[in-house]
């Protein structure tokens, strides 16, 4: 697994670390604001990635909408100096996650992704580790 903080618009990084450890087909697990810019950022990180990689399998794990109203998350308006009229507009930040919550999304859908139960594959591992030290001590 590898993982990357873009931080917006940040095209060089894209090219130079990212792009050369993906290759078509691969899972990209999101996460980005809840807003207008949020939205064009992840639009124009998937464009520049896919443009030079192929077809990603592009999940945005947070924030959602659904999440907004779940965790009843604080609704700024923001302004975006892109726009002449200010770009008023509703924004969420993903730091209104706690850390901790926001870690606990990404372990969950990673979990999901699994092919199979990570508490099975642990208790199979300790079966397995007890079999082998029966055999090493006969």
């Amino acid at each position: 697994m590898k993982l990357a903080a873009t931080n917006g618009q940040v095209g060089g990084f894209l090219h130079t670390d990212v792009i050369p450890q993906l290759h078509a087909g691969m899972r990209v697990l999101y996460f980005g604001d809840w807003d207008l810019s949020g939205n064009q950022i992840e639009a124009n990180t998937r464009r520049v990635l896919e443009h030079d990689v192929g077809t990603l399998r592009w999940e945005r794990v947070a924030l959602t909408e659904q999440q907004v109203r779940r965790y009843r998350l604080p609704i700024i308006m923001k302004h975006d100096i892109r726009y002449k009229d200010g770009g008023l507009h509703q924004a969420v930040e993903t730091e209104a996650l706690s850390q901790e919550l926001i870690t606990q999304m990404l372990q969950r859908r990673l979990e999901q992704l699994l092919p199979e139960p990570l508490e099975r594959v642990l208790r199979r591992e300790a079966r397995q580790r007890r079999q082998l030290e029966a055999l090493l001590r006969r």
